[in-house]
């Protein structure tokens, strides 16, 4: 059965956006949503925008786990978000042959 862009895209919203889930709904395997989201604009716009949704979910828990003092999430905050104010991490990598490079994350 050959699905219609709005058939995807009523998949996507259900099954927020996970290939498999989309695909297993439709009865079709995740190569046919690729192409759907290849061939029409509108079913890549709401595979983007349910990821986007499942980010700025990500990002509330975060912040609820940040509020409620959670060590793990503020370091990790500040490991990503709080490179411009030198929270960065540096790593050491010694090359077999004697030499050392150090390599520091900054944010460009």
């Amino acid at each position: 059965m050959a699905y219609t862009p709005e058939d995807y895209i009523n998949a996507i919203e259900k099954h927020h956006g996970i290939v498999s889930h989309v695909a297993r709904a439709l009865g079709v395997d995740r190569s046919a949503v690729y192409r759907a989201r290849e061939r029409h604009p509108e079913v890549r716009a709401a595979l983007e925008d349910s990821r986007e949704r499942i980010v700025d979910t990500a990002e509330s828990a975060l912040l609820e786990k940040i509020q409620a003092g959670d060590t793990t999430a503020i370091i990790f905050t500040l490991k990503c978000l709080g490179k411009s104010r030198g929270y960065v991490e540096r790593q050491e990598v010694v090359h077999p042959g004697g030499v050392r490079v150090e390599v520091a994350y900054v944010d460009v």
